[in-house]
């Protein structure tokens, strides 16, 4: 949920958080109730005309792909390869080989993004390294990963100005000026 920090009292140790979205069913909810509050700054997600743009470019570069390597490249393989190439999307953890297939198991089937790679320490450990799938990608995180398509589409001699590229464009612009335009009267 989006909200902005309005006024601290450091006397008190109380602050006043506005919400952009109605908070009036989470107040209720919660009210006179000790709740977990976790701050950290907004990020504004992702969009529907970024997903379907991705999605466009890696099934073009699949088909490119396929017809040059004479063999079958999927939109998906596409996708999967260009998400580990996204920077601050991953995690390395460090567990016990036991348990590292049922994590690496549960973990892939959060989507198709979702992945992991194993390097075995010899300890009776393994460094797992996890890659976050693009349904949990930021805006910005969701433009590096288009731009990368786009940059691998032109190398490859595909078109990448599409209607989903337009609608893309829109949508930067859209919240980039709902952001302009709300800092300007803040």
């Amino acid at each position: 949920m989006k909200g902005r920090i309005v006024f601290y009292d450091w006397a008190k140790n109380r602050a006043i958080i506005e919400f952009d979205p109605d908070f009036s069913q989470t107040y209720e909810k919660y009210r006179e109730k000790d709740i977990n509050v976790d701050i950290k700054a907004w990020t504004p997600k992702r969009s529907g005309a970024a997903n379907r743009y991705m999605w466009t470019l890696a099934t073009k570069i699949a088909a490119e792909w396929s017809k040059t390597k004479h063999f079958q490249v999927s939109k998906e393989d596409v996708y999967r390869d260009t998400i580990r190439d996204i920077g601050g999307c991953t995690s390395i953890l460090n567990m016990v080989d036991d348990a590292v297939d049922k994590f690496c198991e549960s973990w892939e089937k959060q989507g198709i993004g979702w992945q992991t790679e194993c390097i075995p320490i010899g300890d009776g450990s393994t460094n797992v390294i996890v890659y976050y799938g693009s349904s949990s990608f930021d805006r910005d995180q969701m433009k590096e990963l288009i731009n990368k398509l786009i940059w691998e589409a032109e190398w490859l001699g595909i078109d990448t100005d599409t209607p989903d590229r337009a609608l893309w464009w829109e949508s930067l612009e859209a919240e980039y000026e709902n952001s302009y335009n709300k800092d300007q009267t803040d």
